[in-house]
């Protein structure tokens, strides 16, 4: 049974090589130059979307923080808590921090 398990790895690590050593000859022109130009914008969407995602992580954390502030602001005793621990100043400190770095990914975008 560990024979024929050692075998189908084998075999899967042989075929997984194949189809690399496929794919870099299907990306090989005639002159040897790889397209650069199509791995060049496959990145770049690739990092984009990366960069979107990050942001829509900000923008989400960035309406909890909305939301709970407006919670603890609409109750009195949540309020006195909250004032006397500092969370509206550590909050404060989250909000901006998280505002920018999302400008900074907006930046970074292409």
């Amino acid at each position: 049974m560990k024979n024929l398990f050692a075998l189908f790895a084998i075999f899967l690590a042989a075929h997984t090589f194949g189809q690399q050593i496929k794919s870099l000859k299907s990306n090989t022109s005639l002159n040897g130059q790889t397209q650069s130009t199509t791995d060049s914008l496959r990145f770049v969407q690739i990092h984009n979307d990366s960069i979107d995602y990050k942001i829509s992580l900000i923008d989400s954390h960035l309406g909890s923080i909305e939301m709970k502030w407006n919670w603890i602001e609409s109750n009195p005793e949540e309020k006195v808590i909250a004032t006397d621990e500092g969370w509206f100043d550590k909050m404060t400190i989250v909000k901006n921090e998280l505002i920018a770095k999302k400008e900074e990914l907006t930046l970074l975008k292409k």
